[in-house]
């Protein structure tokens, strides 16, 4: 029981913390878009992965879809 509550103090400031995160601004999602599209231009399961990957380094929150990343930037319907 104690090691449960000590895991439970160390994991939940992690858990809330992801809550505080900002969308991305257009102009910086383009960007990384951008890149992305060089260096993983083969699926688009790749490209989100890379998308995704490079807004969690920058404290962003992430997408579930391509869709919805081509919609912020002005790609999708």
């Amino acid at each position: 029981m104690k090691n449960a509550l000590v895991a439970l103090l160390f994991v939940a400031p992690f858990v809330m913390a992801t809550d505080d995160l900002d969308d991305v601004d257009q102009e910086t999602l383009v960007d990384i878009y951008d890149y992305c599209i060089d260096v993983e231009s083969e699926n688009d399961s790749a490209l989100l992965e890379c998308i995704n990957e490079d807004l969690i380094a920058t404290d962003y929150n992430t997408f579930g879809s391509l869709d919805d990343v081509r919609k912020v930037i002005g790609l999708g319907d």
